[in-house]
């Protein structure tokens, strides 16, 4: 049976490298071992079932142990260019693969690899190109303008002002709901908020209303009718979601 460069003599239990000449007399675990990976090359043999049939041949107090000796052994006996046909498959067991499974090469093949100075400085001004452009677009954000707003100055002198954010044809869609709004918020009492803004939705079946006092409060709410204009929102209703006081 061919693995790689070594070839594995079944009547001898030997283990022969076709490179190195080199010559390996397994012992009765080791031979039972590797040959159960060969019955089962290509497929995932746990390291239970592996140990189940070492433990009939080692005596010793550490069959675990002793595996591990038995799978190095065998990778370093197949070489460096050979033993990624053994494969561990993190705790679940390990794989004899039928053809040797390439390696990752070129820059970011491994996190602990040389690269010559050109190559890094061309690496280092792209990364910092990059947060450039993250940190502009991150600290100039695009600002989107009110359809309509409209102040209102209270008894306490307090300013409150409502701003719409619907799109021009959606504005003029919901402009009777808008201007009874607008109105029944100007008669308020008072209104414990510096910002009320309300935008419309794609389907225009349903409305947010986000409330800010400009310090660490605010409140959300919404709204969902199939007409807002024929909707009858009076101050009864603004004092109870808490839009006036």
């Amino acid at each position: 049976m061919q693995i790689g460069c070594c070839w594995f003599r079944v009547q001898e239990q030997q283990l022969l490298n076709q490179l190195t000449e080199r010559c390996w007399d397994l012992e009765p675990d080791e031979f039972q071992v590797i040959q159960y990976l060969i019955e089962n090359q290509g497929k995932v043999v746990s390291r239970v079932e592996l140990i189940q049939i070492l433990t009939q041949y080692y005596r010793g107090s550490r069959p675990s142990e002793r595996l591990e000796q038995i799978i190095h052994r065998f990778r370093q006996f197949l070489g460096e260019d050979h033993a990624s046909y053994l494969g561990k498959m993190s705790d679940q067991g390990y794989v004899l693969y039928n053809k040797p499974i390439k390696k990752t090469t070129g820059i970011l093949g491994t996190p602990f690899i040389k690269v010559e100075p050109l190559p890094f400085f061309i690496l280092l001004f792209l990364g910092l190109m990059t947060l450039c452009v993250f940190a502009s677009r991150i600290t100039n954000p695009t600002s989107i303008s009110p359809n309509y707003s409209q102040q209102f100055t209270f008894a306490n002198d307090r300013v409150a002002e409502i701003s719409f954010y619907t799109g021009k044809q959606k504005m003029q869609t919901i402009k009777p709901f808008a201007e009874q709004m607008i109105s029944q918020v100007s008669a308020c009492a008072a209104v414990p908020w510096q910002s009320i803004s309300v935008s419309v939705s794609n389907g225009q079946n349903m409305l947010t209303i986000f409330l800010d006092d400009k310090t660490a409060n605010y409140k959300i709410i919404k709204l969902f009718s199939n007409d807002f204009n024929a909707d009858i929102f009076d101050e009864h209703w603004l004092m109870k979601v808490g839009i006036c006081d």
